[in-house]
This record gives C-alpha cells, sequence and structure tokens, in this order.
C-alpha cells in the first residue's frame, strides 16, 4: 500500500504527536509500504525528505511571523488548511496514495480531506488521540470548537478509526464504525536498575509538564510531606518547566517550599543518553492523570517508555490504566483525588521495603514488552488498513 499521513504536527520538533505520527510510520513499513508524512514545520519553505524508496516526509511553514502564544494554534490551523487546501490532491496524485491516515483534531481539515479523497477515490482513517476540555485556553485558541466540529460532525464521514486507547474502541462501537487500538510503541531496551539498599536516597522521576492534568501539585505534595516523615527522596524533572502559564499554580507552590527547594531538579529537555541515565538512575517513576473524558481519550506516551526501563510505576488509579495493569504487582496505584498525602505515605512505605521497588519494576517491563511493542502491531495494524483499503476498492468497483 501508499500510505500518506496527513498532518499539522511540527516534524521538526519533538512532541509526543510527533513520536506517535512516526512509530506509526515504522509500523507500516516495516509491513512493506510505503508511507509519506505531511507536516508542518518552522522552516520559511516548504521541505521534502527523500529516502531509499522515495520521499518519506514534506513539511511546510506553520506560522506567519512573531505571534503571540495564544494566537500560534490559529495560525497553525489557518497554514494547515490553506497547505491541503492547494497541495492535497497534488499529493495524492503523484505520491499514487491508495490510503489516507489523519492525525489531527481539525474538523476543517478533516472535510477537506475527506472530500479531495472521495474525488479521488481512496478511503480516510482517523487516529484520534486526544479530547481537549472545554478550557479557556482552548476555547480562545479555537481547538475546542475545531475538535467539537470534528467528532460531532466531520468524522462521521471517516471510513474508520484508529484510537490510542481502549475508549475510542467504544466510541466506535456506538457509532457502529470500525476501531482499531494502537497505544503508543516504545522500542525494547533495558536501564540499569539502581542500588535498592535502604540508606539510598529515594528518586522519582517526572516527565512532562506542570499544567493540571498532570496533578503537579499532587506531586510536589506528595515529595514534600515524604521529606516531613524523614525519607530522603528527591524528584528529577525531564520537561520544559515554567513555559506555560497554565503551570503557575505548581510553580509558585515549587518556589515557596524550601524543602522541594533541596530536592526538586528540574533539567528541562534533555537528550536521548541523558534521559537514558536519569531512568537508570530513578527508583520511581509517575504518570498521573483525574477520572474524566479527555484521561479516558488519551493514553500518556511516556508511559510505555517508562515501563520498558524496569523502573516502578506509580499511576493513578483511572479508567484506563486499571484495564491494563494490575495494582501492587506491574504498578503501584494513588487515588486520582489524592492532595498528597497518599503519595507521600508511599514513598514512605517504598522507601523502607525497597526490594518491592525491583519486584514491581520487573514485572512492568514484563508488561511494556507484551503490550506495547512493535510486533505485537505492525501485522495486525497492517491487516486491518489493508482490509478497509480492498473493501473500499470493491465498493467503488460495484458502483
Amino acid at each position: 500500500m501508499r500510505i500518506l499521513i496527513a498532518t499539522g504536527v511540527p516534524l521538526d520538533q519533538p512532541s509526543a504527536s510527533l513520536t506517535r505520527v512516526r512509530a506509526m510510520a515504522s509500523l507500516l513499513r516495516s509491513e512493506g509500504n510505503h508511507v509519506l508524512i505531511v507536516g508542518s514545520a518552522t522552516r520559511a519553505e516548504e521541505n521534502p525528505t527523500v529516502g531509499e524508496n522515495g520521499m518519506e516526509e514534506l513539511s511546510y511553514p506553520y506560522q506567519d511571523g512573531n505571534l503571540q502564544r495564544w494566537m500560534i494554534a490559529r495560525s497553525r490551523r489557518d497554514n494547515t488548511v490553506r497547505f491541503y487546501r492547494r497541495r492535497l490532491r497534488e499529493v495524492i496524485r503523484h505520491q499514487r496514495v491508495t490510503v489516507c491516515v489523519v492525525y489531527s483534531n481539525l474538523g476543517s481539515l478533516a472535510e477537506l480531506i475527506m472530500v479531495v479523497a472521495k474525488e479521488e477515490r481512496i478511503p480516510v482513517i482517523f487516529d484520534c488521540v486526544e479530547w481537549f476540555p472545554a478550557t479557556i485556553r482552548y476555547i480562545i485558541n479555537g481547538v475546542w470548537s475545531e475538535q467539537r466540529r470534528l467528532y460531532a460532525h466531520s468524522i462521521k464521514g471517516a471510513n474508520a478509526i484508529i484510537g490510542v486507547s481502549p475508549f475510542w474502541k467504544r466510541w466506535a462501537a456506538d457509532r457502529e464504525m470500525p476501531c482499531f487500538w494502537l497505544p503508543p510503541i516504545t522500542g525494547e531496551y533495558e536501564a540499569a536498575r539502581p542500588d535498592v539498599r535502604p540508606e539510598r536516597e529515594l528518586r522519582v522521576l517526572f516527565m512532562g509538564r506542570w499544567i493540571e492534568r498532570e496533578m503537579p501539585l499532587t506531586l510536589l505534595r506528595g515529595i514534600e510531606r515524604a521529606r516531613e516523615s524523614g525519607v530522603a527522596v528527591r524528584l528529577d524533572v525531564i520537561g520544559e518547566i515554567g513555559q506555560s502559564i497554565w503551570e503557575w499554580r505548581a510553580l509558585r507552590y515549587y518556589r515557596r517550599s524550601s524543602r522541594l527547594q533541596e530536592c526538586v531538579h528540574i533539567h528541562g529537555f534533555v537528550s536521548e543518553n541523558r534521559k537514558k541515565e536519569l531512568l537508570s538512575s530513578c527508583d520511581i517513576s509517575v504518570v498521573f492523570r483525574r477520572e474524566c473524558r479527555e484521561t479516558r481519550a488519551l493514553f500518556p506516551t511516556r508511559l510505555p517508555e517508562l515501563m520498558m526501563s524496569g523502573t516502578a510505576m506509580v499511576l493513578t488509579r483511572v479508567t484506563t490504566f486499571m484495564g491494563l495493569f494490575e495494582d501492587n504487582d506491574s504498578v503501584f496505584y494513588i487515588s486520582p483525588e489524592d492532595k498528597g498525602r497518599e503519595f507521600g505515605e508511599l514513598l514512605k512505605y517504598l522507601s523502607r521495603n525497597r526490594a518491592e521497588l525491583r519486584r514491581v519494576g520487573s514485572k512492568g517491563r514484563k508488561v511494556a514488552q507484551e503490550t506495547f511493542t512493535q510486533p505485537r502491531y505492525a501485522g495486525a495494524l497492517n491487516s486491518y488498513i489493508g482490509s478497509l483499503v480492498n473493501r473500499y476498492t470493491r465498493m467503488l468497483t460495484y458502483k
């Protein structure tokens, strides 16, 4: 098959979205398909990337000038729609595309792609990974209205969907649409686990930003409570903390706490090698979420990578996680309503029972190997898309 992955994701900036798009392309290429990714970039001109089997990526400029931060999303949307309106038909014909996979929450882009795809007689599949809440931020920048348009109307014209979490299988079933569950995929590597001697400080790792859905106050209060209880604990943070106004509550709490100033180490964006070093030295990694539709619809891209490293995971007890991992077996759970007390008590317990970290981390790695690696999904995803293309071709033949 010749597959087009159409998105507005910047192809020259590391992100969870780009990881998702390129992982899917890698899965499909491993089955002998030609895959072209089309997305945005910060460059001023279109830029093709050519591999051994032809063009593999094509990027277009995504924003105009020096815009206010809240306007960037609108500019990216407008430039994305403008590019696909101008170039999509040409790309489909020149690359002899047989199926289009769309990774975007823009309803206006979805409708444009489906009109062109129908005229060019190719099926369209949507990769669904997010369901943003109706917050001031997403209303102002237009993301929420575009997403509402997509899920309420635009996506009805799609031939099938791919979903990052089990939520989407139920959502698609209610609408009588076929759906393939494709969680984040990780490479299979193992980081050396740290010493479990009780006198060594307990090291906790967080990857991401301190935005509300990550429950950063629960993280910081838990670390603080553990320190107050006499636990020698350190928190390493990987991510660009402080780049968004939506992190202000956590930042204010952190800056006002002398205990946190002593034990929290913010590393910012790090190289892949440095990330693996930090992973190899940590005892615990955390991914916190509250129970809501946004949480059920997404699946943290970093979670499989963290579990594959063998670090013991602490998660919140929400539907998406509980359907995959058992408490005190492959992960540790705390309540999604915890304000830091339960997490602090868990850290205190684990500091005195270090062997539990090794046991749960090892089991978590085994679950990750069974659930989040390429061999499990490459053939099945290829068959899913192939059968869809065959059905669509037969339908056109009979018309």
